[in-house]
């Protein structure tokens, strides 16, 4: 599953929606009713964002993360070393003034293999390695490889481009971080493991619906059960899980760079059941 062609993303400055309780967060829809990310913030201090699912049907109460088919680590979608064309060879776009890729310009054309228009909708571009290195810009959306030409794609951004992006530079690309989610890898530091939420209600694929992100919250809980106020982190043995963030013992689970810290527990519960945390991962 990648990013449903229905989900549709927004680059507006957001405040408080005022709609009183008239948001359901355990609502699941077939077809989406907001712009994926958008995102409330309730009176009590919880937080939420509304997220497309993706492949398979995700339980309630279980940490998501987006799924690297979309995200690109380790794949040809994110860390491309002189990716972009030179913009003296790239094809003009009408009502663009600069060519893709100069200054000013909303587009860059690229080299890229096996895209889908618009699989890279709502995702952040970021410039890594070039005397115009370290910006990030935010992705509209993308033809299909092949188009403007042969082995090409073009990238649509919403900000015009600060410094020229041409062949000596190296981008990377991570996708929208609340579409195509899957479940957290078990603490894995390879894929799927940028947890982002705990889903409100089960969801089957291509589904859209409500993760939160912040305040208390029922977390499937994996083998190493914490007490409470202790700092609970993504599980190493249960995907979707969290666990006591403690030094390595029996369950595996051990304090690394790559740990998803989640929150703090509030109330234990059991493992293999639900712990109640106090999320913090927004």
């Amino acid at each position: 599953m990648s990013i449903s062609a229905s989900s549709y993303f927004s680059n507006s400055i957001v405040g408080v929606p005022r709609i009183g309780d008239g948001i359901d967060i355990h609502r699941v829809d077939a077809t989406p009713k907001y712009y994926v990310g958008f995102g409330f913030t309730r009176a009590d201090g919880s937080r939420f964002r509304y997220c497309q699912n993706g492949a398979s049907t995700t339980n309630r109460g279980v940490l998501v993360s987006p799924a690297d088919t979309e995200n690109g680590r380790g794949s040809t979608v994110c860390e491309i070393d002189n990716m972009v064309w030179n913009h003296t060879a790239a094809t003009a776009v009408d009502g663009d003034e600069p060519s893709p890729g100069e200054v000013g310009s909303h587009y860059i054309q690229a080299t890229l293999a096996s895209i889908t228009a618009d699989q890279l909708a709502g995702g952040h571009l970021v410039t890594t390695t070039d005397t115009g290195s370290g910006y990030t810009y935010r992705v509209v959306g993308n033809t299909a490889t092949n188009d403007p030409v042969t082995a090409a794609v073009r990238i649509q951004l919403y900000e015009p481009l600060v410094e020229t992006v041409d062949t000596t530079t190296d981008i990377a690309i991570a996708s929208c971080r609340w579409a195509n989610l899957v479940l957290n890898n078990k603490n894995s530091g390879t894929a799927n493991n940028c947890a982002v939420g705990v889903t409100c209600a089960t969801m089957t694929a291509n589904n859209w619906g409500w993760v939160q992100t912040r305040g208390i919250c029922g977390v499937l809980a994996g083998a190493a059960v914490p007490v409470q106020g202790q700092m609970v982190m993504a599980s190493s043995d249960v995907a979707g899980a969290v666990c006591a963030y403690t030094a390595a013992s029996s369950t595996a689970v051990t304090m690394d760079s790559y740990t998803n810290i989640v929150g703090y527990c509030v109330d234990p519960g059991g493992s293999a059941g639900h712990m109640t945390v106090n999320l913090m991962l927004e």
